[in-house]
């Protein structure tokens, strides 16, 4: 029994050191490459289900003060339960845009320096009723699953 115990108690230190956080060293990287990475290493399961799994490029050249190892897991979770949850034959896109000054200004008051908005976003079926709240707009079958700012 106490052997026992003691497997468990190594396992579960083993867990706990693996999900502490490690240490994130934000700096300028170019937003484009990151994400095409992101689409290209999970577009085998979206042609396993069934989807159309595509990158919508935003300005080409931007740049985000982000740590690329985090920003590419959280992008890449957040494609990946849009594939899961989503109907086959479904349409999934990761995109980016630099904010204009006027939405800057009413999203982030006196913040004076660009800020980009990623997105991933599906196309399925907006009635249902966990969505609903989602959806971009009344009219739109389109709706933002997950959108971030840097």
């Amino acid at each position: 029994m106490l052997d026992e115990v003691q497997v468990l108690r190594t396992m579960i230190g083993s867990l706990l050191e693996a999900s502490r956080p490690q240490s994130i060293e934000p700096c300028p990287r170019r937003v484009e490459p990151i994400l095409r990475e992101c689409v290209q290493k999970l577009m085998p399961l979206a042609r396993q289900r069934g989807f159309d799994l595509s990158l919508v490029d935003g300005p080409i050249g931007t740049l985000a003060v982000v740590d690329e190892t985090g920003l590419s897991r959280i992008i890449g979770n957040l494609v990946q339960n849009a594939l899961e949850a989503g109907d086959r034959g479904g349409r999934v896109t990761v995109g980016w845009r630099v904010l204009d000054p006027g939405e800057r200004a009413k999203r982030f008051p006196g913040f004076a320096r660009d800020v980009v908005c990623l997105s991933v976003e599906d196309d399925g079926p907006a009635s249902r009723p966990s969505w609903a709240s989602a959806s971009s707009s009344p009219s739109s079958p389109r709706r933002p699953r997950a959108r971030a700012w840097a």
